[in-house]
């Protein structure tokens, strides 16, 4: 009896799909150690340079807040903060969660960040939109892609091949957290049915975007701007450059994927 019940439940969890991997996703520790933690630094002082603070905590609050909202089924809240792409997905699982007798549930604390969060990395978009709908196909645009490992900026330029009406330029960030508290899928009974043992690790990828788009006459001279800031990015006018093309004022951040759920979310396919 207990195994036939135990083996439905297998189908069941196989069956159910949800964005966030309860279990975490696996992180080689030699990685971890050779090449996340110093990416980590450059990341963080890059970032630390151009929005003249450290947005390390934010991005862990805001990661607690999306946990949060999976918990209370917020659908309202998550359609604010998530790309919307990877928000029909959780739209799915929530609504799968509301036809079950099961439910998520994190040990995180209210007030404060109870885990370690690395940068993996940072990357200026330009050419396309955060806004997947209205992009071309891949193979309608001219790719260009420079690494800086001095500061651990990663561009990519999408320059179209056929008319170009208007772009969003928008900054792409790959954060790794270190959680000691677990989050769980567990029955109504309280027995956990998805979730981790141990410390895990959760891969999150926000992008964060300005209100204005960019026009025909913008993408010349910002072309030449941004391919100039990533050959010397110390002075101050050059970020100046860059908080302007990207509008890191007025900048809104979004959750664009979660545990690799949506392979990166790519902008173009």
């Amino acid at each position: 009896m207990l195994r036939t019940l135990f083996a439905r439940l297998q189908c069941r969890t196989k069956a159910f799909n949800f964005p966030l991997n309860f279990q975490g996703v696996s992180v080689d520790e030699e990685v971890l150690r050779t090449r996340y933690v110093p990416m980590n630094q450059r990341c963080r002082l890059s970032m630390s340079n151009i929005f003249e603070e450290d947005l390390a905590e934010g991005f862990g609050f805001a990661f607690k807040n999306f946990l949060a909202a999976l918990e209370e089924r917020d659908l309202t809240f998550l359609k604010h903060v998530c790309e919307p792409t990877l928000f029909k997905e959780l739209e799915k699982s929530v609504g799968q969660l509301t036809g079950s007798e099961w439910y998520v549930e994190s040990d995180f604390t209210e007030d404060e960040v109870d885990f370690n969060m690395k940068y993996t990395s940072f990357s200026f978009i330009y050419g396309v939109n955060p806004n997947r709908q209205t992009n071309r196909p891949k193979n309608e645009y001219e790719y260009f892609n420079l690494f800086n490992i001095k500061n651990g900026i990663d561009l990519h330029f999408y320059k179209p091949l056929f008319e170009f009406k208007h772009c969003l330029p928008f900054l792409r960030v790959s954060c790794l957290f270190s959680c000691p508290n677990g989050v769980y899928l567990k029955n109504k009974d309280g027995s956990v049915i998805l979730g981790q043992t141990s410390t895990s690790y959760h891969k999150i990828i926000f992008e964060g975007m300005g209100r204005t788009c960019h026009r025909n006459e913008d993408f010349e001279e910002a072309q030449r701007n941004i391919w100039k800031c990533m050959s010397n990015f110390e002075s101050e006018e050059k970020l100046q450059m860059i908080r302007k093309i990207f509008q890191v004022e007025n900048m809104t951040w979004k959750v664009a994927d979660i545990d690799n759920y949506m392979n990166g979310n790519p902008y173009v396919n």
